[in-house]
């Protein structure tokens, strides 16, 4: 933070360690930590390559593990048997504009928020993106006594079935316990 602070970026070029940073803020004992953390400082950003872009396409090509868990949820109970619930206990006030904004946000970076199985043109099964601008997803919210438990609403969340062809393969719900208490569950399917 220190060196973000003084704009100061370090690299790692053929294995070793460059310094980019504005004249005159290089101090020499700035010099020296950061010599003294050099090995560390290698290690971190040699490990944190970019992944990169694959191309543009209509469909892509499943994994085996998606592929997998395409068949196990044909079956009956085998579509929720996959689905990941977390909750989190939210304390204070909440707004639900900002964050439904933070979702959208994370729904437009990250593609996979966005992905649906089908068949291709040629009935291969395969991933689709849906666009950003044609995805939707809305947080359901409800208070406490609307429900008839905390519990049950709990396990009907967990008992949710995706649509593994139309999507969102994941569900977000808000839970107000209190005015300055809530409760935020995901649930998503493992396939994404």
């Amino acid at each position: 933070s220190r060196l973000q602070a003084l704009k100061i970026r370090l690299k790692v070029e053929d294995v070793e360690l460059k310094i980019i940073a504005p004249k005159g803020t290089l101090t020499p004992e700035l010099v020296n930590d950061i010599k003294t953390r050099k090995e560390e400082f290698i290690t971190l950003l040699s490990s944190s390559d970019p992944i990169p872009k694959t191309k543009i396409k209509q469909y892509y090509a499943l994994t085996s593990s998606q592929r997998r868990l395409w068949a196990l949820s044909q079956f009956d109970e085998g579509n929720s048997a996959y689905n990941i619930t977390q909750a989190f206990k939210c304390k204070g006030a909440l707004d639900l504009e900002n964050l439904s904004e933070a979702f959208k946000r994370l729904i437009k970076r990250h593609e996979i928020l966005r992905t649906v199985f089908m068949e291709d043109g040629n009935g291969i099964l395969s991933q689709c993106i849906i666009p950003n601008n044609s995805h939707t997803t809305t947080i359901d919210y409800l208070c406490l006594d609307e429900a008839s438990s905390l519990q049950d609403h709990l396990d009907d969340i967990q008992k949710h079935t995706f649509d593994l062809e139309r999507g969102p393969l994941f569900k977000i719900d808000v839970i107000k316990v209190s005015d300055d208490t809530h409760i935020l569950l995901l649930n998503m399917h493992h396939i994404i």
